[in-house]
């Protein structure tokens, strides 16, 4: 288990025989409750980023109240539409996919199938049997009853 704390610098490190339940309990109450620290400092991130990053901070009204509740407003259905052609293009996708391009089309077998008759021709039964002469020969007599 040690191995697996070797990147942390703050985990103790864990003896298996002498590991005691009421121990760790105390360790892990002992912990701060804060958050941690940024790893960043606004004063150190370009005017840009922050300005992006808390955009609703640097974005002045309009002053007019009508206006600022229409561009409200408009955001709000181009989300709204947005999400809507999403749906849509997904649902699209999901029905192209159960009807493929060859799902109406009943393909005919190129090679004609002869008729079946319930006899088996004595060439017929040498091609699927090479190795049973027996068989031919029952193959060859049943055509000379014919």
């Amino acid at each position: 288990m040690n191995y697996l704390n070797d990147e942390d610098e703050d985990m103790p490190r864990i003896d298996p025989k002498t590991i005691d339940p009421v121990r760790i309990q105390e360790q892990l109450l002992g912990q701060p409750f804060e958050n941690p620290k940024p790893r960043y400092d606004d004063k150190n991130l370009p005017k840009e980023t922050v300005e992006s990053m808390f955009a609703q901070d640097f974005t002045p009204g309009s002053g007019n109240v009508e206006t600022d509740n229409q561009l409200v407003d408009y955001i709000q259905s181009t989300v709204r539409a947005t999400d809507e052609t999403d749906i849509d293009q997904e649902s699209r996708n999901v029905e192209a996919e159960r009807a493929s391009i060859m799902g109406d089309v009943e393909l005919e077998s190129p090679v004609q199938q002869p008729q079946a008759t319930g006899q088996v021709n004595a060439a017929q039964f040498q091609a699927l049997f090479p190795n049973d002469p027996t068989g031919a020969a029952i193959a060859m007599r049943g055509n000379r009853r014919v």
